[in-house]
């Protein structure tokens, strides 16, 4: 068969596929290859299809929830979250790790991360953006890519804890080319189980967030006031500080400081909301 024989045929066969054909076709090529790193997924098919919908569509969107300083309670920082409208509805946690199932973590991540930093001008340049991530997100080139041109001094990347982080070695040498550009890193859900002594210190970030089980109550939990002062001490060691998440009482935000952390985020201070630094 010549070459302009098979050209035909091809045009001819792509002639009759619907455009959600045309589009699964586009999902199945995503699996090949996302960045650099090789994929196997473990999801099946229709959720790969409903990964990649929600990657060909607008979402999700970015709200931001503000960060503060716990004495004074001055705005120093907004955390981006992701929120999903689409059905199902699941979780944005569900939505992330269905898309890691399904071999379009990175992906996901790296769609939300560039949706937030479209927001950054905007932000008051007094305070940054912390901003989530997974251990295979810090490592693909499509992250230096997003964050090439943007001032470190403005972004915190936040290592979620979904994934099992399975090579220090391999993540520290990854993200210390964001150290040299100024990035900061945060450890997320210390004191859940989740985020280990063991773990902060291979990682050595530079701020350690308390996850909102061991914020809960804490004026009123001795044994929850402890392991905070535990990770406050380890905090000091490494030269990192302590941000509590899940602060809802003024009880609960000068048990905190007391105990030596010294930034905090929770509905106390604002809930998560479009732009909120308009007021």
């Amino acid at each position: 068969m010549t070459d302009t024989a098979v050209q035909t045929d091809t045009a001819t066969a792509l002639e009759v596929l619907s455009g959600r054909d045309v589009h699964f076709l586009g999902v199945l090529e995503r699996l090949t290859e996302v960045g650099e790193q090789k994929v196997r997924p473990s999801g099946t098919l229709f959720d790969l299809e409903r990964i990649a919908d929600v990657i060909d569509s607008d979402q999700p969107d970015i709200v931001f929830q503000p960060i503060v300083e716990l004495n004074g309670e001055s705005v120093v920082g907004y955390e981006a979250l992701s929120r999903f409208r689409m059905e199902p509805a699941m979780s944005p946690d569900t939505w992330f790790a269905q898309a890691t199932r399904v071999g379009l973590g990175v992906e996901l991540e790296l769609k939300a991360l560039r949706s937030a930093l479209g927001f950054l001008h905007d932000v008051p340049r007094t305070a940054f953006v912390s901003l989530n991530v997974s251990p295979a997100t810090v490592c693909s080139r499509g992250l230096r890519a997003l964050l090439h041109d943007v001032p470190g001094e403005r972004i915190v990347l936040e290592l979620t804890e979904h994934d099992v982080v399975q090579d220090y070695n391999c993540l520290n040498k990854c993200f210390r080319w964001f150290r040299d550009r100024g990035f900061r890193l945060a450890v997320d859900d210390a004191g859940s189980g989740c985020a280990g002594f063991s773990h902060i210190v291979k990682v050595a970030p530079d701020v350690i967030k308390l996850d909102r089980a061991l914020t809960r109550s804490i004026d009123l939990t001795p044994v929850r006031q402890d392991l905070a002062a535990s990770v406050v001490a380890l905090a000091r060691g490494i030269g990192a500080i302590v941000l509590a998440e899940g602060i809802e009482s003024t009880c609960e935000r000068d048990a905190l400081a007391r105990i030596g952390v010294t930034e905090g985020q929770g509905y106390l201070f604002g809930r998560p909301g479009e732009r909120p630094w308009r007021g």
